[in-house]
């Protein structure tokens, strides 16, 4: 809120007001104007509530959590289109060439991984695609990081919702690499020794903090 502030007033002092008058403060600078406020990487609806802005204004909230908002529309991002992901790592390295798919598979056509393996071949040109592809079905945690840019790691990013996660759950969670593709929930609650219920709760909970997809079964 203070950087939002000082965005239309540099000069405002801050340092005396609470949270409550701080919000306050927040409104009546937002009040009738036109603006789109960016929040990147929200954990909690706790912690953006009081900077969504007047209804004049919009947010566009990014989380790896999913949690609900009065007024909040909600869109899941998926990974990319296989077309996609290709078109994606060619512009990012043309030379990729005709490794482009299978680049994007052992990537897992997720948006930053693709941007990592893509822009480290283009600022690396002794890496030959097979010693890449190696490498990255290796180690591929490991392998998906930026030395320049903390933010381009992908195995930090997965950390952070691992983390969010109580002992238990990690230790559940990690049963579940005995599944080399897609399971149901009945799979999962055999696995864990649980009833369908307490499977379903935590199979849920894992959804919600982006550590499993949920994909609808098609009818028979």
């Amino acid at each position: 809120m203070r950087r939002v502030i000082h965005s239309f007033e540099p000069a405002a002092d801050l340092r005396a007001l609470d949270e409550a008058q701080l919000a306050a403060l927040y409104q009546n600078f937002l009040a009738g104007k036109k603006a789109l406020l960016f929040w990147d990487n929200a954990r909690s609806a706790e912690q953006v509530k009081l900077l969504l802005p007047p209804p004049s204004c919009a947010a566009l909230i990014t989380s790896r959590w999913q949690f609900p908002l009065p007024g909040l529309k909600s869109v899941r991002l998926g990974v990319m289109k296989d077309n996609e992901a290709k078109a994606f790592l060619l512009e990012l390295c043309p030379r990729i060439g005709e490794s482009a798919p299978e680049l994007a598979r052992r990537c897992g056509c997720l948006p930053l991984a693709l941007r990592i393996a893509g822009s480290f071949l283009a600022l690396n040109a002794d890496w030959s695609l097979p010693e890449y592809l190696e490498r990255l079905q290796a180690r591929r945690l490991q392998t998906l990081r930026s030395a320049d840019d903390a933010e381009l790691d992908l195995e930090t990013v997965f950390d952070e919702s691992y983390q969010s996660l109580r002992e238990e759950e990690r230790q559940k969670w990690r049963t579940l690499a005995v599944f080399p593709a897609s399971f149901d929930r009945p799979a999962a609650a055999a696995v864990w020794h649980l009833d369908d219920p307490s499977a379903h709760d935590l199979l849920s909970r894992f959804c919600r903090y982006s550590l499993l997809e949920f994909v609808e079964s098609s009818p028979p």
